[in-house]
This record gives structure tokens, sequence and C-alpha cells, in this order.
């Protein structure tokens, strides 16, 4: 199964922007998420068109899981 990390922040315009991390490791904890969250707002690496990130907003572990069906 593989995880992503949906991380929302708010922008300059005060309007919600997600970021996604694919494959993220399985025992990532809140106090990583929440460290890394706050390097992406303080490093001021992604534009978006609402302007620069300016806080934290939420943040989802999404698990995945798929089965391929023999249909042939």
């Amino acid at each position: 199964m593989s995880k992503t990390l949906a991380m929302t922040f708010i922008n300059a315009d005060g309007k919600k922007t997600c970021i996604r991390l694919q494959n993220v490791k399985p025992a990532v904890t809140k106090d990583e998420v929440i460290e890394a969250m706050n390097v992406l707002i303080t490093k001021n690496i992604f534009d978006t068109t609402g302007g620069d990130l300016k806080q934290i907003d939420s943040a989802v572990l999404e698990e995945k899981s798929s089965e391929e069906l023999a249909v042939r």
C-alpha cells in the first residue's frame, strides 16, 4: 500500500492550497509533518495563484491499495 501526505496551507489571499507527497514513510509522525510544513512556509519555495504560503491548515495521510483483477 502506498501512502500520500496531503498538506493544506492558507496562502496570502486567505485561500486553501494543497501539496501532496507520494510514498511517505509508513511511520511518519505528526511532529515530522508539522516540521516539514513549517519548512515549506519558511523557505517559500512554492508559488500559488493566491500568493505565498502563510500558515498551516491541515494534513491528511491517505492510504491507497489496489488489487488487479484477472479479467482475460
